[in-house]
């Protein structure tokens, strides 16, 4: 492959779209900006969804910070999406894109970013990318599913629109939900287009809005391949991913600017990928390398698959397959999501502690390997127990819950029913009740996720777990 000057500068922005998983999701969302990790935890159950920072102090990654949207709300996804440049951070909820700037006390939210025709079944926000003072941001379900993007201008704090969106090519083809843009470049991905094989589009900026290049071309491709699940574009060059092709196996193709536009240069793959490997389940650049995320290799385990770059940026000179999933156990699907500033690498890990999530640091050592330096995680989200006596239904609530005309005799919460205390991302799913016939004692059996507790309910008020 003909790569030129592919990798010149560490990425500016990361793509970040597609299949969200289960639970709080931390890390569903994830961006490397100013030396700090932020990962977002979109889907709190007991709150309005949270933005982490991490800073590395002392050695170790430290949060230093929780972002959470002015208007935030239970349920309100904040965070589903995210994208950073330059000191600017853009964060994307059901509510809308919200805008935060890195200043002397932090991250503090500044604006944000809406247009007039924009409602809250349209996904504002899903595709997100921010270079320099504009901003890009896919909206696929518009339309019955035809998408379209916006491109924004800095003003102030929040942002104006630059001439008209641009709308997708048909209904059903969710444009917009992948969207990268360099300042100059824009790529933007339909990957549910012509029945799920994909398509994506290219557009340059200028004072008008964006001006249309023509479609990404790619030969080959048929059946739903989701073409456009994401893609990126930066330094001359674009990449497509594609991490349903032949059996999902997946591919990420790679194209070159010149004078007639976009050129295709070929793709990428995995040396041993094969059937389900979902290879291009992510993509981000470093300094003189391309990361790939598979997050259906080693059975799911996930892996990322690095692609280094020659000094003169124009041939690969080999590729390193990266186990970021050591150290966990199942189907973690590591490489679910990949940011990085050139010299601090953020893989999320969105299988772990039952889809909770996780985030793996990696930090150039100095010979400018890569090393594993942190490994993020939040605490369980939950209730504190209530024993010892009712709490009488008032005004509709008992103690934390809603209520009509039921009193609230006692709660355990799932801190206490796993008794071994790894509760993370741990959910109930279902309960008996049993009475011993020997004892004439009362017990609930509760199912868990990966297990299950007995729960003495002979004293209602006053339940011991067993």
């Amino acid at each position: 492959m003909r790569l030129r000057s592919l990798l010149v500068a560490g990425a500016a922005l990361a793509l970040l779209a597609g299949p969200r998983p289960v639970a709080a999701q931390f890390g569903a969302g994830l961006a490397v900006a100013d030396g700090q990790v932020v990962a977002s935890e979109p889907g709190r159950v007991l709150g309005p969804g949270a933005v982490l920072v991490f800073e590395k102090r002392a050695g170790e990654w430290t949060r230093v910070a929780e972002l959470t949207a002015s208007d935030g709300e239970t349920g309100d996804s904040f965070g589903a999406s995210l994208a950073a440049d330059a000191g600017t951070l853009l964060v994307a909820g059901r509510n809308g894109v919200y805008v935060f700037e890195n200043s002397e006390d932090g991250w503090v939210e500044t604006g944000t970013l809406s247009a007039p025709d924009v409602t809250s079944a349209d996904g504002f926000g899903q595709g997100l990318a921010v270079a320099g003072d504009h901003a890009l941001v896919g909206a696929p379900g518009q339309a019955d599913g035809q998408g379209a993007v916006y491109l924004f201008r800095r003003t102030g704090g929040d942002g104006a629109l630059v001439g008209e969106k641009v709308a997708g090519p048909g209904a059903g083809t969710a444009f917009g939900a992948s969207v990268s843009f360099d300042g100059e470049y824009a790529v933007v991905g339909a990957p549910m287009a012509d029945n799920r094989t994909g398509a994506a589009y290219a557009y340059r900026a200028g004072a008008e809005g964006l001006e249309e290049m023509g479609a990404m071309e790619v030969e080959g491709l048929s059946g739903r391949t989701q073409f456009g699940q994401g893609v990126w574009v930066g330094n001359g060059w674009a990449m497509v991913q594609a991490p349903f092709a032949d059996q999902a196996n997946g591919y990420v193709y790679v194209y070159a600017m010149t004078d007639e536009g976009w050129s295709p240069e070929g793709r990428l793959a995995a040396f041993d990928g094969g059937p389900r490997h979902i290879f291009g389940a992510s993509v981000t650049v470093a300094e003189g390398e391309v990361w790939v995320g598979a997050v259906g290799a080693n059975d799911f385990a996930g892996a990322a698959y690095v692609f280094h770059i020659n000094e003169q940026g124009n041939d690969l000179t080999g590729v390193t397959k990266v186990l970021a999933g050591e150290g966990f156990s199942g189907r973690v699907q590591a490489g679910g999501m990949l940011a990085t500033d050139g010299s601090v690498m953020a893989m999320g890990v969105p299988g772990d502690d039952n889809a909770a999530g996780t985030v793996v640091v990696l930090e150039r050592d100095a010979d400018g390997a890569w090393e594993r330096t942190g490994v993020l995680k939040t605490p369980m989200e939950g209730f504190d127990p209530v024993k010892g006596g009712e709490v009488s239904c008032s005004e509709g609530e008992a103690s934390a819950w809603e209520c009509s005309e039921v009193d609230l005799v006692s709660f355990v919460p799932v801190s206490e029913l796993a008794a071994d205390g790894t509760t993370r991302g741990i959910r109930t799913n279902d309960n008996w009740g049993w009475q011993d016939p020997e004892t004439g004692k009362y017990y609930a059996l509760v199912g868990m996720t990966d297990r299950a507790s007995f729960v003495d309910m002979t004293d209602p008020l006053n339940p011991v777990v067993v």
